[in-house]
């Protein structure tokens, strides 16, 4: 199985805390790819068109070609992004947004696991309107969503005391 990792934070916080315990739980055989989307350059998708004719990526050649070609060939997709402003980070909505230069290729079975991790408490809205967008992204592709994870932590390691947290994220990952 191959399992590609997107993590949509600037930063080595909370975020990717939650997806390095999420690896970690991971079946040991399977092949894990994982990008830090901040280290990538993706520029904002043009709407021109021009990837149409073959759907093989962006005809302007950014770091996102590279990011499709692996989540065209995953077995499982987890997205992890940090809450700005009501939605995920600006580098995942970017990458999300090249998805169109391959839309038919992303069609495979595929399962998908988001984390979504911000400073408000997990019944906020906030989480809400991340799953659902993620999860309508998945039924569009025709993608099996397995689970969303809200988490809320804030300051620097918040999620390190997070016990129960912790074993939720372990519990996915080992499941897959």
């Amino acid at each position: 199985m191959k399992v590609t990792v997107l993590n949509g934070s600037p930063r080595k916080g909370n975020t990717s805390k939650a997806l390095d315990i999420f690896q970690e739980s991971l079946n040991a055989s399977y092949e894990v790819e994982r990008f830090d989307l901040y280290e990538s350059s993706i520029k904002a998708c043009r709407n021109c068109n021009g990837c149409k004719p073959d759907e093989n990526g962006c005809v302007h050649h950014d770091g996102a070609n590279k990011i499709l070609q692996e989540l065209i060939s995953s077995d499982i997709i987890v997205f992890g992004t940090p809450v700005y402003y009501w939605g995920i980070s600006a580098q995942m909505k970017l990458l999300i947004d090249k998805f169109y230069s391959v839309n038919s290729r992303l069609t495979a079975k595929k399962k998908v696991v988001a984390v979504a991790v911000g400073a408000n408490t997990v019944d906020d809205i906030q989480y809400e309107l991340i799953g659902n967008q993620l999860k309508s992204i998945s039924n569009y592709l025709q993608w099996d969503f397995v689970s969303f994870i809200p988490v809320s932590a804030y300051n620097p390691d918040d999620i390190c005391g997070q016990e129960d947290k912790i074993a939720e994220i372990r519990s996915v990952a080992a499941s897959l």
